[in-house]
């Protein structure tokens, strides 16, 4: 394994620092859930006060119909009837008034669910760039019920290799070729290069795959360490699609 070529690792690190500030810019513009506890606690406050307004109605109702028929020669029917109305339509608006407010509080969790999704989510794609630990990020994807991939887990305290340092190590034979059609070993590397230069991991795995054996066996630890990478970025975008 030799150093690459100054251009090429320049480039590389140079398209890595620009995707990890994109990452970086997404992570800070994250809203934070919206705060509906002045909404709630009107609804809350309204529901105490329709409450109350149910309570003394119930109290007339009782009194109109305990009412002896010789104070007023008879109960008043249509009186209490149109109390019993007006009870009725007041217990509903508690009802709809209590659902609004559970769907409202339903939201907020859901809100803010999200938004520590997003965040953690964003932290691990950085962590993926950067080859840095990512356990923190993975805790809190747990606490907000979400699956992370065992793949993810076993390799998120010791960090993914990164791109820039699978490009750094990539062999030199390929190094000093441009790509070129073919099924030497020379030429699959090329292209086999020249796919990860270009941000196709996947690729250059599949040429070094098609390499006779002798020619693929000292690409193992190259191989071992792309291949980390490359099943954690399909389990980042994985979860990424399953939670959002």
């Amino acid at each position: 394994w030799f150093a690459p070529e100054e251009s090429g690792v320049e480039a590389a690190l140079a398209d890595h620092d620009a995707r990890l500030t994109a990452l970086r810019t997404d992570l800070d513009g994250l809203q934070s859930p919206p705060d509906l506890s002045g909404e709630i606690d009107g609804l809350s406050q309204t529901m105490t006060a329709l409450t109350g307004q149910i309570a003394d109605l119930e109290a007339r109702i009782a009194a109109l119909e305990s009412r002896p028929v010789a104070e007023g020669g008879g109960v008043p029917v249509a009186e209490i009837e149109q109390l019993r109305a007006s009870l009725a339509a007041q217990a509903a608006e508690v009802e709809a008034l209590r659902a609004a407010a559970d769907a409202q509080e339903a939201a907020a969790r859901d809100s803010a669910v999200a938004t520590l999704r997003r965040a953690a989510l964003t932290q691990v794609r950085t962590a993926l760039d950067t080859g840095s630990d990512f356990a923190p990020a993975l805790t809190e994807l747990r606490d907000t019920g979400a699956e992370v991939p065992e793949v993810l887990a076993e390799q998120a305290e010791t960090g993914v290799p990164t791109e820039a340092a699978l490009i750094e190590t990539f062999p030199e034979a390929a190094r000093a070729l441009s790509p070129q059609e073919g099924d030497d070993p020379d030429a699959v590397l090329l292209r086999a290069e020249a796919a990860l230069a270009d941000g196709r991991l996947s690729e250059a795995l599949t040429e070094i795959e098609t390499l006779p054996e002798a020619a693929r066996a000292p690409l193992a630890d190259w191989v071992a360490l792309a291949t980390r990478r490359q099943e954690a970025l399909a389990a980042a975008a994985a979860l990424a699609e399953k939670v959002n």
